[in-house]
């Protein structure tokens, strides 16, 4: 089976464990063997000024899931009109 095989057969998730979390902030990192991304929030402090990153999710996958995430979300984001803006 090739690689386009691969993509194009639908996956069919068991959801049964499934939990939704919203981030306001993610990160990446790349080793060798894999890629991590974090997935977080910036919360107050009690004195309502200082902000500080709170880790709700890490993922870490292989190169290959890695790179494959990277062309969904680029197609994702050129195709499906998704926006960001960086300067908030």
């Amino acid at each position: 089976m090739t690689e386009a095989d691969e993509r194009a057969r639908p996956v069919r998730w068991d959801r049964s464990r499934q939990r939704e979390i919203s981030s306001s902030l993610a990160t990446a990192r790349a080793r060798e063997d894999h890629v991590a991304i974090d997935f977080g929030d910036l919360v107050c402090a009690a004195d309502g000024i200082e902000l500080s990153p709170r880790l709700q999710r890490r993922i870490v996958m292989g190169p290959v899931a890695a790179k494959r995430l990277c062309d969904m979300l680029a197609r994702l984001t050129t195709e499906g009109g998704v926006t960001a803006d960086t300067k908030s």
